[in-house]
């Protein structure tokens, strides 16, 4: 009798164990593919306080990297800098939907109120964004 108990226990016990098992490799596996496409384009906070020129161009970079997504060529832009804006590149691909200005806005205050730089221009026009991965980017032909 002791036997059919334990094996009915090592039983139950298998059982559990495997139902905790499947329980958690369906919380890990997503059954549809995420969407890293933000619902509406994220705001360009504009700089406060005393940032360094070294923390806020980290700033306008992370800003940069935050507003290049999509799903399609078509929600992909360029934000043309050079002249002024050299310090950040010549373009950097954003998505359409991102307010431009904000980031000139801030990068004046990079460049003409802090005076964190004197790059000199030498940019080619930008070529035309594409969305590969969920970035924008550009492809060579």
């Amino acid at each position: 009798m002791n036997k059919k108990i334990l094996i009915i226990t090592i039983v139950i016990a298998v059982a559990g164990v495997g139902f905790l098992l499947i329980n958690q490799l369906s919380k890990t596996i997503p059954s549809e593919p995420s969407n890293t496409t933000p619902l509406k384009p994220p705001i360009i906070n504009q700089p406060s306080g005393n940032l360094t020129c070294e923390q806020l161009y980290n700033e306008i970079e992370n800003d940069m990297n935050e507003t290049n997504y999509c799903q399609t060529d078509s929600d992909c832009d360029v934000l043309v800098l050079g002249d002024d804006y050299i310090t950040f590149g010549c373009y950097h691909f954003i998505n359409k939907e991102v307010d431009k200005e904000q980031f000139y806005q801030k990068m004046r205050t990079y460049v003409f109120d802090r005076k964190c730089t004197n790059i000199i221009n030498e940019c080619a026009p930008a070529p035309e964004a594409k969305c590969v991965s969920n970035k924008c980017t550009y492809v060579r032909g």
